[in-house]
Parts: C-alpha cells; sequence; structure tokens
C-alpha cells in the first residue's frame, strides 16, 4: 500500500497533517494549503507563509534503519 503523508510546518509547529492515498489528490491538496496564509498557533493567529513537507511511504518496503 502506498500513501502521502503532507505536513505543513512552521519552525518546529506541525500546523495540519494530511493522509492521502492518491498522490494526486495529495499534490492537489499541497498547492492548496500553499496558498493559506492564516493560521491558528496554540491560540495564535500566524500570518505568513508555511512550509510543506510531504512524505511518499509504502508499507510493502522495509527499512534497515
Amino acid at each position: 500500500m502506498q500513501y502521502t503523508l503532507i505536513h505543513v510546518c512552521v519552525g518546529n509547529h506541525v500546523l495540519d497533517r494530511s493522509v492521502f492515498f492518491d498522490k494526486r489528490e495529495a499534490e492537489a491538496r499541497a498547492q492548496e494549503l500553499c496558498r493559506e496564509k492564516l493560521w491558528n498557533i496554540d491560540g495564535f493567529v500566524y500570518f505568513g507563509d508555511v512550509y510543506i513537507k510531504m512524505f511518499d511511504l509504502d508499507t510493502h518496503v522495509t527499512s534497515d534503519a
């Protein structure tokens, strides 16, 4: 099973996490989130750019780490 994780980050804060099983849908959502400028962090409002991290995972592949 392959899936994509998206993390929206500002500094060491993860603002949003999403899981998608369709990579095209994940990329479209990442573009959408990248355009968002207003975020709520622990009750405070953040206005600015965010960093989007996308991770492609395959559960059929094991890691030796």
